[in-house]
C-alpha cells in the first residue's frame, strides 16, 4: 500500500464526517471529501503534516461550498442519529436534531469549523489551530463562542 492509499484508508472517514458536519448534505459532503483526497495526491505533503493538511484543505473547501448554498439548506439533513424505538423519543430526537442543526447554521464558519474539529473528530487546540492556520487563542476563543451560543439556543445558562 502507497503512502496515498494508506493515507486515505486512514483519513477518509474523519474527514467525510467532519466535511458532513460542515454541510449537512452527504451527497456535496462526498465530493468535498474527495476533492481533498484528489489534492492530497497532487501535492503529497509531508507525511508528519497530512492528516492536519487534510483538516485544512477540507475546512477551506467546505466553506467554499457554504458560499455557494445557502446555510439552511446543506444542513437541512444533519447527521443521522440512530432513531430510537419509542415514537415519542423518535420526535423528541428529531427535534433536537433540528434545533442543532439550526444552532450550527447560525453559527460562523470558523466557530463552526473549530467546534467540530474539536468535538466530532477529537483533535487537540495545537491540531486545530494548525488546520485552521490560526492561533490557539483564536481557537479557544471560536470554542468559547460556539458553545455559548449553542447553550443559548437549547435555553441552557451560559
Amino acid at each position: 500500500m502507497d503512502a496515498f492509499d494508506e493515507a486515505y484508508a486512514q483519513h477518509y472517514p474523519g474527514v467525510l464526517r467532519f466535511v458532513r458536519g460542515m454541510l449537512g448534505a452527504r451527497g456535496d459532503a462526498a465530493d468535498v471529501a474527495q476533492e481533498t483526497f484528489l489534492r492530497l495526491h497532487a501535492q503529497r505533503p509531508d507525511a508528519s503534516e497530512v492528516r492536519f493538511w487534510l483538516f485544512r484543505v477540507a475546512r477551506n473547501l467546505a466553506i467554499n461550498e457554504l458560499r455557494r448554498v445557502s446555510i439552511r439548506e446543506r444542513l437541512a439533513h444533519l447527521i443521522a442519529f440512530s432513531p430510537p424505538r419509542d415514537p415519542q423519543a423518535l420526535t423528541i430526537a428529531e427535534e433536537e436534531r433540528r434545533r442543532l442543526g439550526d444552532a450550527l447554521a447560525k453559527l460562523p464558519a470558523d466557530q463552526r469549523a473549530a467546534l467540530l474539529l474539536r468535538e466530532w473528530e477529537g483533535l487537540s487546540y495545537d491540531e486545530i489551530a494548525s488546520t485552521a492556520g490560526c492561533s490557539v487563542a483564536k481557537v479557544k476563543s471560536d470554542l468559547f463562542r460556539a458553545r455559548q451560543t449553542l447553550r443559548a439556543a437549547f435555553g441552557r445558562n451560559p
